[in-house]
């Protein structure tokens, strides 16, 4: 919503270490069920006032692909995904060095398995939504959704 009230935003979505039903994944976390979401990576897809685009991340691909462009956001997810893994870490530090973007988004959900503090060296700021105090019924249905995912990733 907050990215949305600026016209005409142009942005990337960094998805690590996921399939392409990972594009689909991003707006059910979002709640956002019912949209036409893009068949492959690199389509735009325009969402009220935004264009997305969107890629996989990896770390055998290159962090250097998208150097040239200045876009008006990227948003990296999920980054509970790398946390542990330094090269990895080294590397997303290293692409938000290079970038023209305006603003680089690492978005994730707060687990209790994971730190992501070794981010904090080069983010300005952290934002942190406690649903679980601010909103229980949010907290629930995160908690419910992440169940159903890691029931689904079992089999």
């Amino acid at each position: 919503r907050a990215l949305n009230t600026q016209s005409g935003m142009k942005g990337l979505v960094l998805l690590i270490h996921t399939s392409i039903d990972g594009i689909k994944n991003f707006f059910r976390w979002a709640e956002m069920y019912d949209l036409k979401v893009p068949k492959k990576y690199g389509e735009a897809m325009k969402l009220s006032n935004i264009t997305f685009y969107f890629d996989n991340l990896t770390t055998k691909s290159s962090f250097e692909k998208y150097d040239n462009y200045a876009f008006d956001f990227i948003i990296i997810w999920p980054i509970q995904s790398v946390t542990e893994n330094e090269n990895e870490i080294r590397q997303l530090r290293e692409m938000t060095k290079r970038q023209n973007t305006k603003k680089i988004i690492f978005l994730t959900i707060k687990e209790p398995w994971y730190n992501p503090d070794s981010f904090k060296s080069f983010v300005d700021r952290v934002i942190e939504l406690n649903c679980e105090n601010d909103d229980p019924a949010e907290y629930q249905r995160i908690q419910e959704t992440f169940s159903e995912d890691m029931k689904r990733r079992q089999y």
